[in-house]
């Protein structure tokens, strides 16, 4: 069980979610397609992802890792920085927290 909490970071950088991971303890959290979190969670070698980020007024405000499948059944442009949107799509609403340390030991 991971337990999720938003931390205030200073001016200018929004918030930081982090999670308490039952391997790594407090970390920080990042947002993927549940296909990837599926196989950071089985322990899987990860298969290709892309890494999409929304903008806004020159900053980067969010930043997703999905599996090019999910990319596909989205239809997600090809372009890996989008403008912030006023309402988030079903995409970005699908998405799924995992711990940073557990999604970078299934890199290798």
């Amino acid at each position: 069980m991971m337990r999720e909490m938003s931390l205030g970071m200073r001016a200018g950088q929004g918030k930081m979610t982090m999670i308490i991971c039952n391997d790594h303890g407090m970390q920080g959290a990042l947002s993927v397609s549940p296909d990837l979190k599926k196989l950071i969670n089985s322990q899987q070698t990860m298969k290709p992802y892309r890494i999409i980020e929304y903008e806004y007024l020159g900053d980067i405000t969010h930043i997703f890792h999905v599996s090019i499948e999910y990319a596909k059944k989205y239809e997600l442009p090809d372009e890996a920085i989008l403008p912030l949107p006023d309402d988030y799509p079903e995409w970005v609403m699908s998405l799924v927290r995992v711990c940073e340390k557990c999604f970078e030991a299934r890199l290798g």
